[in-house]
């Protein structure tokens, strides 16, 4: 790839994109110098095919990724299909991200998407009701500036390791909250949060009461999600 720098411009406006196809954004600043830009926005876009944000934002250490982005927005993306943000943002500068419409995501759709955004402290996923299999694997790794994150709308996670190491290295994380879960939330799976505190020290997970009798003896759940000291409440 050929670098693109446009070292004076701070913001883009996605004003007129309402559905991005199958790898329509994939790399778009993967490999370019806009070392003023802060804020993108996508205020329409509602809909995302397979791989569409694939290292759209990512600021891997090249000598063509600096990037000074913080802030990207999303506000009527209700659907993302599989691997739309695969290592979207990874070694991003990003420190707020949220999808308030966001309902449903397939396979992976957040593989790696926020490893290494040391500066991430709120991740928001406000309405999301339905993840697949490996929908949040390693979504959050190394995300060190995270201390808590809920996802208050998901009842629907009948496939495995959803959550599969999904904040490891989350050296700040102490809260991680699943409000919504019940006893059909799961299906015949039995490893939706394999591993997902790993390499997390004294972190507390809630769940509703509703289902202590389904998960509480489960593998994942009584090793304390392979983290260090973690606690396991069953008080929502």
């Amino acid at each position: 790839y050929r670098p693109v720098n446009s070292s004076t411009l701070t913001k883009v406006n996605f004003n007129n994109v309402k559905i991005c196809g199958a790898y329509a954004a994939q790399s778009l600043l993967q490999y370019s110098k806009f070392e003023n830009l802060s804020t993108l926005e996508f205020p329409n876009l509602q809909k995302c095919g397979n791989y569409s944000f694939k290292n759209a934002f990512s600021a891997s250490n090249t000598t063509y990724s600096k990037s000074a982005l913080t802030e990207i927005d999303f506000p009527e993306l209700i659907f993302a299909d599989r691997y739309c943000f695969h290592e979207c943002f990874t070694w991003s500068s990003i420190t707020k991200i949220s999808f308030p419409k966001l309902e449903t995501i397939y396979t992976s759709c957040f593989y790696y998407a926020f490893q290494n955004c040391k500066s991430l402290v709120e991740a928001n996923f406000p309405v999301l009701n339905s993840i697949k299999d490996y929908s949040f694997n390693n979504a959050f790794k190394q995300c060190t500036s995270l201390k808590s994150i809920s996802f208050p709308a998901l009842d629907k996670m009948n496939y495995g390791s959803c959550f599969m190491q999904a904040f490891s290295s989350c050296t700040s994380l102490k809260s991680v909250s699943f409000p919504a879960l019940n006893t059909s939330s799961f299906g015949s799976y039995t490893s939706q949060f394999s591993n997902m505190l790993s390499g997390v020290t004294g972190c507390t997970v809630h769940f509703p009461a509703s289902i202590e009798s389904t998960i509480s003896s489960w593998s994942n759940v009584q090793s304390g999600f392979s983290g260090t000291n973690t606690v396991v409440l069953f008080d929502l």
